[in-house]
């Protein structure tokens, strides 16, 4: 799956992303709205979110963001619950240990995990492109 970026901000919140690029999905949340004391403090909208790739990181936002360039998603996606989260993508996106390690720079195995989802999704991305 791929989108492209609309707006790098919702409402007053703005989110790492370059306005016009396209980005590889990796994960998808039914995102219910003021689960944590993060969202609370700037108004986060319940509503359907996407985990986006880049090089060197993975980006959460609003669909509204975005542009959808191509809907299939990876026959390889699952849904899972993370940190009380219900997302569909990639199964490494759906490993807390992951998330949460590779978010705080832990390790360097979960950058060299993160490297490979990326390299799997840009190829079905451009193996499932449509012509």
């Amino acid at each position: 799956m791929r989108v492209r970026c609309l707006d790098r901000t919702f409402g007053d919140v703005p989110f790492k992303l370059d306005v016009g690029r396209e980005y590889v999905v990796l994960a998808l949340e039914a995102y219910a709205g003021l689960g944590s004391a993060a969202a609370k403090s700037i108004d986060l909208p319940a509503g359907l979110w996407v985990f986006v790739g880049t090089e060197s990181e993975y980006v959460w936002a609003p669909i509204a963001c975005f542009a959808i360039v191509d809907s299939k998603v990876s026959p390889l996606w699952r849904l899972g619950s993370v940190r009380r989260r219900w997302l569909v993508g990639y199964p490494l996106m759906l490993e807390e240990a992951f998330q949460t390690g590779f978010e705080r720079g832990d390790e360097p195995e979960f950058r060299e995990k993160y490297k490979e989802m990326m390299r799997e999704a840009n190829d079905e991305a451009l193996l499932f492109s449509p012509v």
